[in-house]
């Protein structure tokens, strides 16, 4: 649905899907960091959802290890790395990203560097940078407009690899964030005196990020099977152009959501919460953002910039029941207060040039975090005009779906 950008963090599943391969490696098509984590799947024009390997902590599926007492069992010395982990997913905030000091000076005069790039390549770069695989790739580019992502594009240049060569090294100073347009990789990850553990990935995989964001060394080395073909983005270039817009976007809906009606219950530590977990979503004109009878529901939306039109289906046809054109204005919360409910109305991005940006929080994050305001939420669903409240009786005494605004 339109241009999606993902800012929103969901802990990595420390667990594979297939059982590995008898030299130990897992071979996969797409590769991302985030943390400790490692994310891969497999391989196709554009990845499906991604499978995830944590190699910070134990690997927990039972069939992965050839012994069948699973590769957790290998680990025992870690279950308390492996707790650390399990308390992390069930906090459900991402872990704070921490960019170098710049002076408020140095990122008012930055200039970033411009590379020349075909339209084509730009596309192309822009398209990797978006797009859902593993994150940490979400939470640094998800929540920016196209003109920045362009901006980030022009700014990375081309690294041609060969193959044997190694990209970055497990323990060294990371001086450069990268993305696989073409080409395959072994990623290899040193434990102690164990086997190092080894995963394959290919195209549109991202790696390095990790010892940027939080001025860590590199968790494991990268090295070429094949020749490749990069883009690299320098590290000065990724903590003022992504990690600083990062905490700048933070605090931003931190602002926004203080001064929503709705979340007025709320503490400044769900507020901060909540923000870590909005996706920001922009719709085209005429777009459709949530459609009437849809079950599978599992988002709420908040209104941050342009105009959307709730619309409800009848036997008569279809009414306009809503326009929401305030920022903080809300919708889909029906379908999440109560599990399986249909959504009741089909809300669109209104039919103008502009069309809207919504942020959206999932089922899950809504529970937890918007808890204190679900009472509220409830009694203000109640309140919603029916399809019929819509409808004009005519001077024949038939209903006309011509709508009669009733709208508060």
């Amino acid at each position: 649905m339109g241009n999606h950008f993902c800012s929103k963090n969901k802990a990595a599943d420390s667990e594979v899907g297939t059982p590995l391969p008898a030299d130990g490696s897992q071979h996969v098509g797409v590769l991302s960091t985030f943390s400790d984590t490692v994310v891969a799947t497999a391989g196709t024009s554009l990845p499906p959802a991604p499978v995830t390997i944590d190699v910070g902590s134990p690997i927990s599926e039972r069939d992965s290890s050839p012994s069948g007492k699973g590769l957790a069992d290998d680990y025992d010395d870690e279950e308390a790395e492996e707790q650390k982990i399990t308390e992390q997913k069930s906090a459900g905030r991402r872990p704070g990203v921490s960019a170098e000091a710049y002076t408020v000076e140095r990122m008012d005069t930055y200039q970033a560097p411009v590379y020349p790039k075909t339209p084509e390549e730009i596309s192309t770069i822009k398209s990797m940078l978006s797009s859902d695989q593993g994150d940490s790739r979400k939470i640094l580019f998800g929540h920016m407009r196209d003109s920045d992502l362009e901006k980030i594009a022009l700014a990375m240049r081309r690294k041609d690899v060969n193959q044997g060569e190694s990209i970055i090294r497990q323990g060294d100073f990371g001086d450069a964030f990268y993305i696989v347009e073409r080409g395959t990789f072994d990623i290899f990850v040193k434990r102690g005196n164990k086997e190092p553990l080894k995963v394959v990935f290919v195209y549109w995989a991202s790696f390095g990020e990790l010892a940027l964001m939080y001025n860590a060394p590199r968790a494991a080395t990268v090295t070429a099977t094949s020749d490749a073909k990069l883009w690299s983005l320098d590290r000065e270039c990724f903590q003022l152009m992504v990690v600083t817009s990062e905490n700048t976007k933070k605090k931003k809906y931190e602002s926004f959501l203080e001064k929503v009606p709705i979340l007025a219950d709320l503490n400044k530590y769900e507020l901060a919460q909540l923000s870590d977990m909005l996706t920001s979503e922009v719709f085209s004109s005429g777009e459709v953002i949530v459609k009437q009878g849809d079950v599978s529901g599992d988002k709420f939306y908040i209104l941050e910039s342009g105009e959307c039109i709730a619309s409800i289906s009848g036997q008569e046809g279809e009414v306009e029941v809503k326009r929401y054109t305030k920022p903080g204005d809300y919708f889909g919360e029906i379908a999440l207060l109560k599990h399986g409910e249909p959504r009741k109305a089909t809300v669109k991005a209104a039919d103008d040039k502009k069309g809207c940006r919504v942020l959206s929080v999932g089922r899950e994050e809504f529970n937890r975090v918007l808890g204190p305001i679900t009472d509220v939420l409830r009694k203000n669903a109640s309140k919603y005009p029916s399809y019929k409240d819509f409808l004009t009786i005519t001077d024949d005494g038939c209903p006309s779906n011509d709508p009669v605004d009733r709208r508060n």
